[in-house]
């Protein structure tokens, strides 16, 4: 997924962009089961269900559903020239809605939104970046580094705007403008949101799991359900690859554990 906003207008295909090929999975004995939804879980059935009615039979059951980007509630982020970067779907519509020498503003200026920025300058595009933040990248960097990061940004032509607030998207049936809280108006052609992620919790809650804004889990990774773990963006805030790695790891490993004690 870091490359989704890496390679914006590379024209990725899955194959660049996947952790393992397809045979490693059929040498690891690990079934993949691909494009289908899964609507529930039976607890005491310990079962599995997809939405085309097939049910698949559990003993341990990692939970590793994720996180969603997250879209600000604003007037217009409705609209079809407004996008937000999650999967390589979203990457690939995004690539084909780039106005070439058009304006594009992205309203985050975190990590991924910088790099978003980056790619769309490099596509040929006028780019602004909007950040609510007094600073660019608050949560890594101290003023004084993150000064240094703006005064690199707009040396390249990328235009940084912090301490604002977006207050509608503005257009009919494209995007025109992105509209601030004190009544300024930035000219867009495409809107990239880039505000986070929230966990994807529904089908926890559906299962009974404890939510505190993500699916809770012990030291172990073990959720409030014996036997069922959870890792990844899907338990909480800190949403760094090896945070996830680790607790895949984790979880894989406790769960193993438990089969082998019966």
């Amino acid at each position: 997924r870091p490359m989704l906003t890496k390679a914006l207008n590379a024209g990725l295909e899955i194959s660049q962009i996947q952790v393992e090929p397809k045979r490693w999975y059929e040498e690891n004995q690990v079934a993949q089961i691909l494009g289908k939804k899964i609507v529930s879980v039976d607890k005491e059935k310990k079962e599995v269900v997809l939405e085309d009615g097939m049910r698949l039979k559990y003993t341990k059951l990692i939970y590793a559903l994720g996180a969603k980007s997250f879209v600000p509630p604003i007037p217009g982020s409705e609209k079809q020239q407004v996008a937000a970067i999650r999967t390589l779907e979203d990457a690939r519509k995004i690539e084909r809605m780039i106005p070439k020498n058009g304006h594009a503003v992205v309203i985050g200026g975190g990590v991924l939104g910088l790099e978003a920025a980056w790619e769309l300058k490099k596509a040929g595009c006028g780019v602004t970046v909007l950040e609510a933040a007094p600073v660019l990248m608050g949560r890594q960097l101290d003023e004084g580094a993150a000064a240094m990061l703006k005064t690199v940004a707009e040396s390249a032509g990328i235009m940084i705007r912090t301490g604002v607030k977006t207050k509608k998207i503005k257009g009919q049936e494209r995007v025109t403008a992105v509209c601030l809280a004190d009544g300024e108006e930035i000219a867009a052609d495409l809107v990239l949101i880039s505000c986070g992620v929230r966990a994807n919790t529904e089908l926890a809650e559906k299962m009974g799991l404890r939510i505190n804004r993500a699916v809770v889990a012990d030291e172990k990774m073990q959720t409030t359900v014996p036997g069922l773990y959870a890792a990844g963006d899907c338990t909480g805030g800190l949403l760094q690859v090896a945070k996830a790695v680790y607790e895949g790891a984790l979880a894989g490993t406790e769960a193993a554990k438990a089969l082998r004690k019966g």
